[in-house]
């Protein structure tokens, strides 16, 4: 059975507040995974 795959669309200002949430550095570290997981959806990558 494949995959369900989503469409991921981020707007500039959620971009920015992601990025800038890996930059800090203060956050949890799964914080951290996800927000580089949705940058990564939202550019194009897959797995």
């Amino acid at each position: 059975m494949p995959a369900i795959k989503y469409k991921v669309t981020l707007s500039d200002d959620e971009i920015q507040n992601l990025e800038r949430l890996i930059r800090k550095g203060k956050s949890a570290s799964r914080s951290h995974t996800r927000a580089r997981i949705l940058l990564k959806a939202a550019a194009g990558f897959q797995d």
